[in-house]
């Protein structure tokens, strides 16, 4: 009755096989230490970052770090959503791993990858988002056939901008 595809990662004994061999007695009556762990083979992520260059692709050095994510998604196949959160790291990169990709009907799994603008650097307007619709939002299904989609990009640029004119100083006048 687990959503298909997950694999057990913790059990009791540490065994991994979703097994566990407990004896009860008259002075342990109780064990309500049989947890069981599974993790789904599905993984969305990827990067934000701030456009210097205007190109709409995250470049070296462009990441934004320090913004929160958030997914949700049916994590357990129980027809109700759940929410976690991610904060990305130094070069603006952020993954949830272990995702559920079968909801049991081959139809795969819904996930919304949300972005924090409150996180995000003053003055900037978004740019680049997966889904085309500049919202810090984008919708995901994860299948068997497709379990990971690391290319949900969200891309910004300020309203700053510094320019101006390079010449050759021919008569030295500076002008």
């Amino acid at each position: 009755t687990l959503p298909a595809g997950v694999a057990n990662t913790t059990d009791p004994d540490g065994g991994n096989d979703s097994t566990s061999q407990i004896t009860l007695t008259a002075a342990a009556p109780v064990n309500l230490a049989q947890d069981f762990g599974y993790q789904g083979p599905g993984s969305i992520g990827d990067t934000l970052f701030l456009d210097v260059d205007g190109d709409g692709v995250a470049d070296t050095g462009e990441g934004i770090s320090g913004v929160t994510v958030t997914l949700t998604g049916d994590f357990d196949g129980d027809g109700v959503d759940e929410t976690v959160t991610t904060t990305t790291d130094a070069d603006g990169n952020y993954l949830f791993e272990g995702l559920v990709v079968d909801d049991g009907t081959g139809a795969g799994v819904d996930y919304t990858v949300t972005v924090d603008p409150t996180d995000l650097p003053d003055g900037v307007t978004q740019t680049v988002d997966p889904d085309g619709t500049l919202d810090n939002t984008s919708d995901v299904t994860l299948t068997t056939a497709t379990p990971a989609n690391l290319d949900q990009d969200f891309g910004y640029e300020g309203d700053g901008s510094i320019g101006d004119t390079i010449f050759l100083d021919v008569n030295g006048d500076g002008l």
